[in-house]
């Protein structure tokens, strides 16, 4: 076989499937900040749910410090749980910052200067998102596309379970023939770089440096994902094609960039200069080449004089948003398909195409529940004292938990709900309003 069996143990490159389902909510006005999480953990393994543990997602800074630090998403970036990080950091930050975005300034650079000494290795995150591409790749050839039998390989396209039989040069040829095919209709061609540091040739020596083999990588992909076996040694052009694939992959954007899985920090409070409070989020991808792989969002609200109220769901906000915006888009996206089938059967007409009064019937509709619901609810919250926002915060967490509950689906949402208050006036800043008994240790990765 072409890699070696006990090394392949060792690299073990699959993305970890470690991922807190959750439902959180902020909401801000000039009375302070209430944050609400649930506390339920989940791990997706394939389609289904493997696990549900309780375990805490919001972390306080400490004394003097007016930000809370709400996790979601990945609940690891490698194998350093994002809780140790995070606390990790605040041992080390001492005076407060002038404003919120200086705090997740401080962690970006604290993460890359510690990363030795909390055991994050750089040249497995690396091969992890080359490895996670690869797999991409394999489900949309033949999931998506269900063009596995074209390439000579057994199986109509159910990933996992494509045949057990090695595949030849010829087969090998084809299906990297689809990579390329892969590659231009998903990686963009712009020689825009996705960071500014990196770029093709950069990429090249990051690669090498890393011990990083894209060939490697990729046979043991098809090898976990395909259940085949490659038993001789890849052509030089395929060896070629496939680090040209990876040197494009970590230089440019790519349409999966958004679905690729990462770690969420939302860091939420005050900074000493700043009257009204806000939220910033990091999604970490990874962290390589000396920098953090992510995307730093700009602060919200974005305006520093708004002073009227904010409402920021984050991650699983179906229920909420019924109270909070009067529809959410799952249904709205329902109604412009019910439209769109109305359209198609003839029974209205006129120069518009389908798709355009669709998007005017979900833009007709958004307007609509801005008007009787949405404008209406921020008014009221930005009237309400601090004790309110935190029982609205805690009962809007509460709802989406139990419309989790009650659907046909694993709940993925659940456990008791823990709320903080921050405040820019009262002592001490930030404070539990509601922190129940859950054991972190028992959600590690």
């Amino acid at each position: 076989m072409y890699f070696d069996q006990d090394k392949r143990k060792d690299e073990d490159l699959s993305v970890p499937a470690r991922i807190q389902m959750t439902s959180q909510i902020v909401l801000i006005n000039q009375e302070g900040i209430a944050i609400a999480s649930d506390t339920m953990s989940s791990w997706e393994v394939g389609d289904r749910i493997a696990a549900r543990q309780l375990a805490s997602k919001i972390i306080e800074i400490g004394n003097g410090h007016r930000v809370a630090v709400m996790l979601n998403g990945l609940s690891a970036i490698d194998n350093v749980h994002t809780r140790t990080l995070v606390r990790e950091w605040a041992r080390q930050v001492a005076s407060p910052f002038p404003t919120l975005f200086d705090y997740v300034e401080d962690f970006e650079h604290w993460l890359v200067g510690a990363l030795e000494g909390i055991h994050l290795s750089q040249p497995r995150m690396l091969k992890m998102v080359i490895r996670n591409e690869f797999d991409n790749f394999l489900r949309w050839e033949f999931i998506d596309r269900r063009k596995g039998d074209l390439v000579g390989i057994e199986g109509k396209g159910e990933i996992g379970g494509v045949g057990a039989k090695d595949i030849g040069v010829d087969e090998l040829d084809a299906l990297v023939d689809a990579l390329k095919a892969y590659q231009s209709e998903n990686i963009t061609s712009e020689r825009v770089p996705k960071y500014p540091d990196l770029n093709i040739r950069k990429a090249g020596r990051l690669m090498k440096s890393a011990g990083v083999d894209p060939t490697q990588i990729f046979v043991n992909a098809v090898s976990e994902q395909l259940q085949i076996s490659i038993e001789f040694e890849p052509a030089a052009k395929v060896r070629k094609t496939l680090h040209d694939f990876c040197s494009n992959l970590l230089t440019r954007k790519t349409r999966t960039d958004e679905f690729a899985p990462y770690a969420q920090l939302n860091f939420v409070g005050f900074g000493t200069n700043e009257l009204m409070g806000g939220l910033v989020s990091i999604d970490v991808r990874s962290l390589y080449a000396g920098r953090l792989r992510g995307v730093i969002s700009e602060r919200q609200p974005a305006d520093p004089e708004y002073m009227g109220a904010s409402v920021f769901p984050l991650a699983q906000k179906r229920a909420m948003n019924f109270v909070l915006d009067g529809l959410d888009e799952v249904t709205a996206n329902a109604v412009r398909e019910a439209v769109a089938c109305v359209l198609n059967a003839g029974e209205t007409s006129g120069e518009k195409s389908v798709e355009e009064v669709g998007a005017l019937v979900v833009e007709h509709l958004r307007e609509t529940r801005q008007e009787r619901i949405g404008r209406p609810v921020r008014y009221r919250l930005s009237g309400m004292g601090l004790s309110s926002l935190v029982d609205f915060a805690a009962a809007l967490v509460q709802m989406e938990s139990l419309r989790s509950a009650a659907t046909k689906q694993t709940p993925t949402v659940g456990g008791p709900i823990e709320v903080i208050s921050i405040s820019r006036w009262q002592e001490p800043g930030v404070q539990w309003r509601r922190r129940p008994q859950v054991n972190p240790s028992s959600s590690e990765p």
